[in-house]
């Protein structure tokens, strides 16, 4: 996971200090941002490139699906991996192909998110 760039969106202060040091363990470099709007900042920002977005899907300003696809269209290979603390929601998620981590999760669970949509870039 070493040399990918990640931006980490989370409205909880103690999730973003966690997963970032999550990351950060795994190899990946991070920029974090509490809320939607400065994520979208951040990856307008022309000092940032980000290879992954890893965000909760519930934030105050706009959901994370939304920011996501905003995030997108600036950063068209940019890959994605959701966060909920609603369980039926993650279960729900993964069942349509999307990659959702149910909060709290474990290291490994992390890494393997990562490997699946990481691994989809190198196939492209």
């Amino acid at each position: 996971m070493e040399n990918y760039k990640a931006l980490l969106v989370d409205d909880d202060p103690t999730v973003l200090r966690l997963v970032s040091a999550l990351l950060n363990h795994l190899g990946v470099a991070v920029a974090a941002a509490h809320d939607a709007e400065s994520a979208i900042a951040l990856s307008q920002s022309s000092e940032h490139s980000f290879d992954l977005l890893v965000s909760d899907i519930h934030l105050p300003d706009l959901n994370g699906f939304d920011m996501a696809r905003r995030i997108q269209r600036l950063l068209p290979r940019i890959r994605v991996v959701y966060m909920t603390g609603d369980i039926p929601v993650a279960e729900s998620l993964r069942r349509g192909n999307l990659i959702c981590l149910a909060k709290p999760f474990r290291l490994r669970e992390l890494e393997a998110a990562l490997q699946c949509v990481m691994g989809a870039e190198q196939s492209r």
